[in-house]
């Protein structure tokens, strides 16, 4: 939900769920600006949908997803990571 946050464990499990669900993922950076403590990124992924995502079984379809990330940097660390994805239009392109 908007605002949620998660912790790093929770994190990995959502990325490992989003990459068994979905096979021969790409990812295409569009932008990308870093300032001070601070890398934005806008970027563009494709893949098929090619196992269980979110309860959804797999349907084969090619799907897109657009998303934008803020990390936030300490010593060459991520340390912090706000991300904005367009999840609604992933799952319509599946159901």
């Amino acid at each position: 939900p908007v605002g949620a946050r998660i912790d790093r464990a929770d994190y990995i499990d959502a990325v490992r769920m989003l990459h068994e669900g979905f096979g021969r993922l790409t990812v295409r950076l569009d932008d990308q600006l870093a300032e001070r403590d601070r890398v934005s990124t806008r970027w563009t992924a494709s893949a098929t949908h090619s196992g269980d995502f979110a309860g959804i079984a797999a349907t084969g379809r090619e799907v897109t997803l657009a998303g934008t990330d803020i990390h936030r940097v300490r010593d060459g660390r991520l340390i912090e990571l706000w991300e904005q994805l367009d999840l609604a239009s992933l799952v319509a392109q599946i159901v």
